[in-house]
């Protein structure tokens, strides 16, 4: 390749006939009738290629030498996701991959003489019974009355060959994140929140990180 960079206007025109007489125009287009769809006809498909040929902009070169100069391992790249919600008005978060489902569920049942401030009780999911565990109670969360309601919202999990299913208030969506933009827990909110392994940002509110092995031992104490 020869010269500078080649300018816009020497592109070919791109005769966008698939808004005029294709499926998005009136239809008249005589190919209709063989290849059903303008996706499939070597019309569009020459214009998706013009387009892909298309110079990259000044910027997006700028931005990619950069990104290729830096060493890999400082690389910021969000290798890792995790589920939001919330619990009594606090944001938490937990990794994705310990999620199994998220769903709405009948009141769980108490069990007489074992049910507490952390075990609810069971829960029917998808048919089975289900050990269903109140992050309030364990996180010591104030839990502000609510109106009584004919379903809970519940994130089920799975960490160390152990399943539960955990009450929240709303789920708020997958963030992901490098393991380097985790905030460290201030030491007064690691003692009253040792459940908490550090804080996560998104769209400007903090989260709690749940540290699952931690939380799955406190959720075993309370049974015992």
């Amino acid at each position: 390749m020869t010269g500078g960079a080649i300018e816009p206007h020497a592109l070919p025109v791109v005769d966008a006939c698939w808004n005029r007489i294709g499926v998005r125009g009136d239809r008249s287009c005589p190919e209709l009738a063989s290849v059903i769809h303008c996706h499939n006809c070597r019309v569009f498909e020459r214009a998706a290629q013009t387009l892909l040929d298309r110079p990259a902009s000044e910027a997006y070169l700028r931005e990619l030498t950069k990104f290729v100069a830096e060493p890999a391992d400082t690389r910021r790249l969000s290798d890792q996701s995790v589920a939001l919600f919330t619990v009594g008005g606090e944001g938490l978060a937990v990794a994705t991959d310990a999620v199994v489902e998220v769903a709405d569920a009948r009141p769980p049942r108490r069990v007489p003489h074992r049910s507490n401030d952390v075990f609810c009780g069971l829960v029917n999911i998808d048919g089975q019974l289900e050990l269903c565990i109140s992050l309030h109670g364990l996180l010591g969360i104030t839990r502000a009355p609510t109106p009584a309601r004919a379903t809970v919202r519940v994130l089920v999990i799975s960490a160390a060959t152990q399943r539960w299913v955990l009450l929240v208030d709303d789920i708020q969506g997958v963030q992901r994140f490098h393991q380097s933009s985790v905030i460290d827990v201030p030491a007064t909110v690691r003692r009253q929140r040792p459940y908490i392994r550090g804080l996560l940002v998104a769209d400007g509110k903090h989260y709690g990180l749940l540290d699952l092995p931690q939380i799955c031992a406190g959720l075993q104490e309370s049974l015992g």
